[in-house]
């Protein structure tokens, strides 16, 4: 087996500096605002509405996927065992969520490069192999490498001889 890509913890320690706090301050504002906006007073009988209370639930929303982001990502920062190696085998990877796996070439379906993109502004980039029976989506965000440069050190490590 091949390391095909470097396993980068910064990037994960960066990203989690910035979605713990905010997710933090979503909480605390939604937690301020939910049971203001709930109270009978403001619902029921005066100048509040339903429309006002979805929009307080927002923020609780927005602080659950950023700590649940922020937490993942610290947890990916502390983990000093990721890898991911190719060979004419298959692709064997450990990272943070999934843990140490194996897929056997004769598994995979097909695999690419997924960018997902915000206004048309990409986001993010994962390496996606389906195979089979599921779909095994890895963050570029795990590795120093682009995506597009582990596609290219896959296919090497695919074609070379054990």
């Amino acid at each position: 087996m091949k390391p095909v890509a470097t396993y980068c913890r910064w990037r994960n320690a960066l990203s989690a500096c910035w979605e713990i706090p905010f997710g933090v301050a979503c909480l605390a504002i939604a937690l301020i605002l939910v049971p203001y906006f709930v109270a009978v007073e403001v619902v029921g009988r005066e100048h509040g509405s339903w429309a006002m209370l979805l929009l307080g639930l927002m923020p609780l929303l927005f602080a659950w996927l950023l700590l649940r982001d922020g937490v993942r990502n610290a947890r990916a920062a502390l983990d000093k065992n990721g890898w991911l190696k190719a060979g004419p085998d298959g692709v064997f990877f450990r990272l943070p969520p999934d843990g140490e796996r194996m897929l056997a070439w004769g598994e995979i379906v097909k695999w690419y490069e997924h960018v997902t993109r915000v206004n048309g502004i990409p986001t993010s980039h994962s390496l996606i192999f389906q195979t089979r029976t599921e779909t095994v989506d890895l963050p570029g965000s795990y590795f120093s490498e682009s995506v597009s440069r582990i596609i290219d050190n896959i296919v090497d490590a695919r074609a070379s001889k054990p």
